[in-house]
């Protein structure tokens, strides 16, 4: 029997990043649209995508507020297959501060998973039978299945999913 282990995505799974990163350009959110887009569209200040997002210094992502998923998700995971398989893992930017950011976000809301926390922008490497990915964005969750992992896509606004926190953590029993 392969022992399961669950990796968690920070950004929108455990960590409010997308909501933030729209605040801090005053803008709202939009389904299904990427967030330099829905900027250019309401506030007429164009960023490519990856400029968008390195734009984020350290401060913003150690301050991002957790979801209401995150401390009903990291409880469900631990209870399912114990504290030393559940990981935090997560896609930095390529600001500097980003990675540092996340490390200090993880120390203040979950201690006790920072030995744990995994940044990578290539998640698939980490898939293998028995290792399940909780992660809001389509193409890590199709990349992760491909690799032979299990996902679970996290519904979200902005991945034309809607939101269902409740049917995220019924899904990882099943799969768990």
């Amino acid at each position: 029997m392969v022992m399961k282990k669950i990796f968690l995505d920070m950004d929108g799974v455990l960590c409010r990043c997308h909501e933030a990163a729209l605040a801090s350009f005053g803008a709202t959110m939009e389904p299904n649209k990427p967030m330099n887009q829905i900027v250019a569209e309401q506030k007429n200040f164009s960023l490519p995508r990856q400029m968008f997002w390195n734009s984020f210094e350290e401060v913003f992502w150690e301050n991002l507020e957790k979801t209401d998923l995150c401390d009903f998700l990291i409880y469900e995971s631990v209870k399912l297959v114990g504290l030393r398989n559940v990981y935090i893992l997560s896609t930095p930017t390529q600001n500097p501060g980003c990675a540092s950011g996340k490390t200090e976000w993880v120390r203040k809301h979950c201690p006790d998973l920072l030995p744990r926390l995994r940044l990578s922008s290539e998640k698939e490497l980490l898939a293998a039978p028995g290792r399940i990915l909780v992660d809001d964005k389509v193409s890590n969750v199709d990349k992760w299945i491909d690799a032979n992992g299990l996902g679970l896509l996290v519904p979200r606004v902005w991945n034309g999913r809607g939101s269902n926190d409740q049917a995220v953590l019924d899904s990882l029993k099943i799969m768990a």
